[in-house]
């Protein structure tokens, strides 16, 4: 597949480029983002098709089978993900200096949120608010760590994070969800 093929060169690339070439860690996220992408791309499909499935789905069972398949799909694109966790964290800890750290960190972070750990979301969420305060990832970050916040029940501080989107981000593209909330 043409996947497969990417992955390979990209590979073959980054492992002939020495660790001292600038161009290596965006050689690393490139892949990293490849992985992301394939892993968002099997899922939509798992998606795509447990609709079809369920509009022919005549009984309760049909509906779960319908599910199940979906269910099964997701988990199998969970790979791809932890890969791009995994070569996002390469990047973190290797190339501090990276120019798209910032880019790096909220993939990295939002990739946890995606798979479910939102204590290393938040944390990464709020280290990249830290140390990259200027970043256009920032409204993102904030409406992100406003939604974990949310989700444990702290209505009002998320409300709070919201507010400093709203306030400080108004050309934002995630400015009318943050006033939304």
């Amino acid at each position: 597949s043409k996947w497969k093929q990417l992955f390979k060169q990209l590979k073959q690339i980054i492992k002939s480029t020495p660790d001292s070439d600038p161009a290596k860690p965006e050689l690393f996220y490139r892949l990293s983002e490849l992985y992301r992408e394939r892993a968002a791309a099997i899922s939509i499909k798992a998606y795509e098709a447990e609709d079809a499935c369920m509009s022919s789905a005549g009984t309760d069972g049909a509906r779960a089978e319908c599910e199940r398949r979906r269910k099964a799909v997701v988990d199998s694109s969970k790979r791809y993900r932890d890969r791009a966790i995994k070569i996002y964290m390469h990047i973190v800890r290797n190339y501090p200096g990276y120019p798209r750290l910032d880019n790096v960190l909220y993939a990295l972070a939002f990739n946890y949120q995606q798979k479910g750990n939102p204590e290393g979301a938040k944390k990464i969420y709020k280290t990249l608010i830290r140390k990259f305060p200027q970043s256009s990832r920032v409204p993102d970050t904030l409406v992100n760590f406003g939604e974990l916040i949310f989700q444990e029940g702290k209505a009002d501080k998320a409300a709070r994070i919201y507010k400093q989107v709203i306030a400080n981000h108004k050309d934002a593209a995630v400015y009318g969800y943050a006033r939304y909330k």
